[in-house]
C-alpha cells in the first residue's frame, strides 16, 4: 500500500497472480482487505474491512470499497480508501492483509 492522506481518495491496484506470475482468474472467488491498527488485532478490531464477490461468470455480486478493475479473468482489483474513511486514520503506521476464498471454498492469504 501507499501513504494515505487524511480526507482524500486513495486507490490502490492489487494485481492476483498464480505461481508462473500469470494474471489469476478471480471467477467465482471472494476478497477481503482489512487495514488493523496492531497485526494482533482481531478482525473485529478492524479500522476497516472491504470486501468483493465474484460469481461464476465474473460478475460482481458483492462490492464494497473493492472493484474489478476490468475483468475477472484478468485478476486485478482496485482498493478505494474513501475521504471519509481516511478522514478517520491517525497518523501512523498500519498494518493490512489480503485474503481471498477459491471458488473450492479454499481460503489463502496472499498479502
Amino acid at each position: 500500500m501507499t501513504d494515505v492522506i487524511r480526507g482524500d481518495t486513495t486507490l490502490w491496484e492489487i494485481p492476483f497472480v498464480d505461481d508462473a506470475e500469470a494474471p489469476y482468474d478471480l471467477t467465482g472467488c471472494s476478497v477481503w482487505v482489512t487495514v488493523k491498527s496492531s497485526p494482533d488485532d482481531d478482525d473485529a478490531e478492524a479500522l476497516y474491512q472491504h470486501s468483493i464477490s465474484i460469481d461464476g461468470t465474473g460478475a460482481e455480486v458483492h462490492s464494497e470499497g473493492l472493484t474489478l478493475d476490468t475483468t475477472a479473468e484478468a485478476g486485478i482489483l482496485i482498493e478505494e480508501l474513501t475521504p471519509e474513511e481516511s478522514a478517520l486514520f491517525a497518523t501512523g503506521d498500519y498494518t493490512y492483509d489480503v485474503q481471498i476464498m477459491l471458488a473450492n471454498g479454499r481460503i489463502y492469504t496472499p498479502i
